[in-house]
């Protein structure tokens, strides 16, 4: 994972003890600091989603629930009456 120079501001890779490009020393804190904020966002992200998801399955019960469902009586080419079911005219 990367993570930002506390020095010059460059992406350094966590593994490191010191940054390549200005040479300071990359502390623990740093590292797990970086990874909390990673954390941070995950979860804002999933909540984000999950509310979505959960706006999304509501409006289709609810559209589900208010369209009418429309039964036409027809005749087939026998002279036999036929209910047919259709969601829309």
């Amino acid at each position: 994972m990367l993570i930002k120079c506390s020095e010059c501001g460059k992406e350094v890779s966590d593994q490191a003890s010191t940054c390549p490009n200005c040479g300071a020393p990359i502390k623990e804190d740093e590292i797990k600091k970086e990874i909390k904020a990673g954390i941070k966002i995950s979860k804002k992200l999933a909540i984000i989603l999950i509310i979505a998801l959960s706006f999304i399955i509501i409006c289709a019960f609810i559209f589900g629930y208010f369209i009418p469902a429309h039964t036409y009586v027809t005749k087939d080419s026998n002279g036999n009456y036929v209910e047919e079911f259709r969601l829309f005219k």
